[in-house]
């Protein structure tokens, strides 16, 4: 019955079915232990006087592999414009949390205890200038809630005000946050805030479309990350760009359209310029040490 409350609307999605209460859960405490003491000499710790972007993404629906495609390629890809801006070695400003049993020896699973976790984690790595752009993906429900669900594992749900509290408790001031799920803009009055940009996939009231195992993304996720973010458009254009390309996207299909939202916080805007600012100069004194080297092109 949990289950029933969550929509996604799309083309009948193949949703892996139980196999069965005889099947035991089975333990992966130990892998994710081994995942977790990784972390720290994995994730590079801010550069001073530098705005710094990090990247959390969350696949909170372990039941369908698209939750956790989108999500993996979001943070390769952000791997790619930024490990070598940053000057961090092998270290990266990328992390993510997933559900889903195929990468539970890579990733940690995304719980609220984990969530949590990994946040204050982060809070300590950044410093209070920098940015995090966290990205959400799930079904999400009429009442503005996120399917966080494992198979056999467990099954729960996230809202904006656990978000939030979270956030706050990480002490991470500046955040860019996009939540992918149906009636996901339920989301934005309890995450925004003068430095904090929200997106969301759809409004309070309708369903945002492409959640299923055929796909590799959700509509929100392909029109964001691989039409633009891959093609080399800046995010916050990208995400400016987002509603026209997803209408189309849905009208193609006779879909009743999700209205993708954001909104922009006073301050978090002139914020954002102060690190493209600072990302041009990075460029620029890339490109003078080392010019055959084409620069990687930032967000």
């Amino acid at each position: 019955m949990f289950l029933a409350f969550f929509l996604c609307a799309a083309a009948p999605s193949k949703i892996n079915p139980s196999r069965g209460p005889s099947q035991a859960r089975k333990d992966y405490s130990a892998v994710q232990s081994l995942v977790r003491k990784s972390l720290n000499s994995e994730i590079a710790n801010e550069n001073p006087g530098e705005i710094d972007l990090f990247f959390l993404g969350v696949a909170l629906y372990g039941d369908q592999d698209v939750f956790m495609r989108e999500t993996l390629y979001a943070h390769n890809l952000f791997e790619d414009r930024y490990h070598d801006l940053y000057g961090s070695g092998k270290k990266s400003f990328g992390l993510s949390l997933v559900n889903n049993v195929k990468t539970a020896n890579r990733y940690l699973f995304a719980t609220k205890e984990n969530i949590a976790e990994i946040l204050k984690f982060l809070g300590k790595k950044m410093g209070q200038e920098d940015i995090l752009f966290i990205y959400f993906t799930s079904h999400g429900s009429r009442s503005h809630k996120l399917s966080m669900t494992l198979p056999r594992q467990f099954r729960n749900n996230l809202d904006s005000e656990e978000i939030r509290t979270m956030l706050d408790d990480a002490d991470i001031p500046w955040r860019m946050l996009i939540v992918s799920a149906c009636f996901s803009g339920g989301f934005i009055p309890g995450l925004e805030s003068p430095k904090t940009l929200v997106a969301t996939a759809a409004d309070p009231n309708h369903s945002s479309f492409g959640c299923t195992d055929t796909r590799n993304f959700t509509y929100y996720g392909e029109a964001l990350f691989k039409r633009q973010l891959n093609e080399g458009t800046g995010l916050l254009d990208s995400l400016y760009r987002m509603p026209p390309i997803i209408k189309v996207m849905e009208d193609e299909q006779g879909y009743k359209n999700s209205n993708p939202q954001m909104v922009i916080g006073n301050d978090f805007l002139q914020h954002w310029q102060k690190y493209q600012d600072d990302l041009r100069q990075r460029l620029t004194y890339r490109q003078e040490e080392a010019p055959k080297t084409p620069p990687k092109r930032g967000w």
